[in-house]
């Protein structure tokens, strides 16, 4: 018997379970098992949290039957529609392998799946968050350029870590944008005019440029053209999130606001990125 009293489990599974909630430990999870909340569709066989993230766990020996389709539905629907990060887990015993059909059909519900031992587990597809539904724009209409530039962003998005996504291509903004800046300002087509008259950036200082001050040497410049114009708005209207993620991580109005903003800021980023040269 593990140290948790499993109700609804069969007693043979309990050892699996158990090295699932001690991996999930070791990465600062709290767990439980049985444990139940409002709203639930049914009783997880594990829950587990660790700050915004709430991840349910259903430790099963098979994914093929009715039932476990229904219950794997069951948890999309409502993580869907909880409003929060809920990531639903689907754990089954290594001697039971499920095919690649039924382990798509585990991704395409944004669920995760893992093979479990009695001393350790696999990750075989990492779970979502289910209620964030962000979808950018297709890997393959990307230029190679923004392949490149966006390519570890797309792959924290790929591995469910969005927070992580947006962190990193906020990054590649403020590089490009800074990059950007430098040559023209290099070139003498961009001039910038202060409130106290006319302003020169030398290039180790735009180089520590923060996303907000970064915006505000946008705003100083004479004659903008178009691209100038949409790198200003860009970063103006990313900036606020950009804050609160990187001061702020923890606070509960850093996550509504990112739930709310991320998808259309990704957005915002990738378009402005294509019109940087």
């Amino acid at each position: 018997m593990g140290k948790r009293t499993y109700l609804t489990l069969a007693p043979e599974l309990e050892e699996y379970a158990e090295c699932v909630a001690t991996e999930l430990e070791d990465h600062g999870y709290a767990v439980k098992a049985d444990k139940d909340e409002l709203g639930f569709p049914r009783t997880p066989t594990l829950l587990a949290k660790r700050q915004r993230t709430t991840l349910v766990i259903e430790l099963v020996i098979e994914v093929t039957s009715s039932g476990f389709l229904q219950r794997l539905d069951s948890w999309t629907r409502f993580g869907k529609s909880c409003g929060y990060d809920l990531r639903v887990l689907i754990c089954v015993p290594k001697n039971y392998q499920p095919s690649l059909p039924d382990q798509e059909q585990i991704r395409a519900k944004g669920c995760g799946l893992w093979t479990v031992s009695s001393s350790d587990v696999t990750i075989v597809i990492p779970p979502h968050d289910l209620a964030i539904g962000i979808v950018l724009p297709e890997r393959r209409s990307l230029l190679p350029r923004l392949k490149t530039l966006l390519g570890t962003a797309y792959e924290q998005f790929d591995q469910a870590s969005w927070r992580e996504g947006f962190d990193e291509a906020c990054k590649v903004l403020e590089i490009e944008a800074r990059r950007y800046l430098r040559h023209w300002m290099r070139t003498g087509r961009i001039q910038l005019m202060a409130k106290k008259g006319p302003r020169t950036l030398t290039r180790s200082q735009v180089d520590k440029l923060p996303m907000g001050e970064l915006t505000k040497v946008f705003r100083q410049i004479v004659a903008k053209t178009r691209i100038d114009s949409q790198i200003e708005r860009a970063l103006a209207a990313i900036n606020a999130d950009r804050v609160l993620r990187t001061h702020h991580k923890h606070k509960k109005i850093t996550e509504s606001s990112l739930r709310r903003n991320v998808g259309r800021h990704m957005w915002t980023i990738i378009e402005t990125l294509k019109l940087i040269p």
